[in-house]
């Protein structure tokens, strides 16, 4: 769990013609210790940049983010990426790509390999073949064992940026509640991408929405819905009231 402060934060690209493209301006952000937080906005408005600036994995322009008043280079974090096949070990059993981020235990591969059948079936999810490779799998498959691969490492900061987009509906939706399951028993701080209204409101604390590019925020919603959560929430009027204000909102951003 970790407190995330980000401060005034702004990030440029060159593009091939040698000019500036600006994607972050003066983004203001605290995540509270063990908070939810979903991030929506239109496409391509730096969303995913956004992410990555707080894995440290690009630099910025201006401005500083701190993790417990510590550089992000000094904290736990997990991050699952929207390219997650890409992220994958294809020389790799699943259950080792998993593995891998316990390389700093102790265990041994047998109780590693023990550990994760138990949490794969503990999340209902014991026909996921943990004993093929990636390529063997689907894509829905890969991103569930991407995504396992980070859950298990039980991170300080969990990043993870549209993490269900590959999965089928029925699939989409059984994920979300497992992911909420096991949120609520590591209580990491969560940043996550969604371009999805209805899976943002369902299982964030906070939303932030975004501009158009370059991205600031317009505005953060309190999703004031209780815990545990279950999906029979959507159909609820409290859920049509919280979602009817952010996606009227959401359409004035994509006008302007």
């Amino acid at each position: 769990m970790a407190y995330i402060e980000i401060k005034n934060i702004c990030k440029s690209f060159t593009n091939p013609d040698n000019g500036s493209i600006q994607v972050l301006d003066n983004v203001n952000l605290e995540l509270e210790t063990g908070e939810f937080v979903a991030i929506f906005g239109p496409n391509g408005c730096g969303k995913t940049t956004l992410l990555n600036v707080v894995a440290g994995l690009t630099e910025f322009d201006n401005g500083s983010i701190s993790i417990d008043n510590k550089e992000p280079s000094e904290s736990k974090i997990g991050f699952v990426f929207q390219n997650y096949s890409d992220s994958l070990f294809p020389w790799l059993k699943n259950i080792d790509n998993i593995a891998f981020s316990l390389d700093s235990s102790e265990e041994s591969k047998k109780q590693k390999h023990h550990r994760i059948r138990d949490y794969v079936k503990d999340i209902g999810l014991g026909e996921l073949p943990l004993d093929k490779y990636p390529y063997q799998c689907s894509g829905g498959q890969q991103q569930l064992v991407a995504l396992f691969r980070e859950l298990i490492y039980k991170p300080d900061v969990l990043l993870m940026d549209e993490p269900f987009a590959s999965l089928d509906y029925d699939r989409r939706i059984t994920q979300q509640e497992n992911l909420l399951k096991s949120w609520e028993k590591t209580k990491s701080t969560i940043l996550f991408i969604s371009h999805e209204l209805d899976e943002a409101i369902f299982l964030a604390d906070k939303i932030i929405l975004l501009s158009q590019r370059p991205a600031r925020i317009i505005d953060i919603y309190d999703i004031d819905l209780p815990r545990p959560r279950k999906i029979e929430m959507l159909e609820q009027e409290d859920f049509f009231k919280l979602k009817v204000p952010i996606l009227k909102k959401f359409r004035e951003v994509i006008s302007r």
